[in-house]
């Protein structure tokens, strides 16, 4: 399945000049958006990416609007984040994305954060699906593989991969969660950051507020809905640099979402 030729034909007289490949924004840290250290949350971060993605597939033509008219949508997969330092209130930050094209079933976008003198902080790859919504299945678009389209660079060596728990780790229930207003977003499901909002809040605060989240996954294996209950488990793994947690949220017996925080 791909979008159809006229649709094709459309987008292919939008000027290569004009094609924004690499989107760069600057974000100034708000209050809102940062912990009691001041310092930009994990979920915060994820909110900024998630809308330059957006964004810019609509700069890149298969934004959500005109996918939509063909009842296709994307899907985000994965995640693979690793970061050095984050900025605090009052602070700026610039972040680069870019759409680097189809690997296997996944189109992959990246991702690097800068701090206000342009020093490189983080970076961070993603992985998305294109769904058809009244059929459920995975289609693939013409558009999003042409490669003027794209960039090649790799914010990160390795793509993000499944995550999968350690052999002889112990799983602990840590509580439930009612998906509710907060959660939903535009789509009618849980918004896929607030699954992040969820697996911080399963570890304990203190810790959490001082020890900055270094490496991340996380991976969407079956969307939340409004008043479904996700029961959350998590469990620490043995590790040399850091600790590390596993987190996972199931609604009755299938798994919800996975991830995988480096501390």
């Amino acid at each position: 399945y791909t979008i159809t030729e006229t649709y094709w034909l459309n987008r292919m007289e939008m000027s290569k000049e004009n094609i924004e490949i690499i989107m760069k924004r600057r974000h100034h840290i708000a209050c809102y958006t940062t912990d009691q250290r001041l310092r930009l949350k994990l979920a915060s971060l994820l909110d900024f990416a998630q809308d330059m993605a957006g964004d810019h597939a609509d700069i890149l033509g298969f934004g959500n609007d005109l996918l939509l008219e063909h009842r296709i949508v994307w899907v985000l997969s994965r995640i693979k984040l690793k970061m050095d330092s984050y900025p605090l209130w009052r602070e700026d930050m610039e972040i680069s994305t870019w759409h680097r094209g189809l690997e296997g079933p996944l189109y992959i976008r990246d991702y690097r954060m800068a701090d206000a003198n342009g020093r490189q902080i983080g970076v961070m790859t993603t992985s998305w699906l294109l769904l058809n919504v009244d059929e459920r299945r995975i289609v693939r678009s013409d558009v999003a593989t042409d490669e003027d389209r794209i960039c090649t660079d790799k914010a990160m060596d390795e793509l993000a991969t499944k995550v999968r728990l350690p052999k002889d780790i112990v799983m602990e229930d840590c509580g439930e969660h009612r998906v509710c207003y907060s959660d939903v977003d535009k789509n009618g499901h849980t918004n896929n950051v607030r699954y992040t909002v969820w697996a911080l809040d399963a570890l304990d605060r203190d810790f959490v507020t001082e020890h900055p989240v270094r490496e991340y996954e996380i991976n969407f294996v079956k969307e939340a809905m409004p008043d479904e209950v996700v029961r959350i488990r998590r469990g620490q793994a043995p590790c040399e640099n850091g600790t590390l947690w596993y987190v996972e949220g199931y609604v009755g017996e299938h798994q919800s979402f996975i991830c995988k925080i480096l501390f």
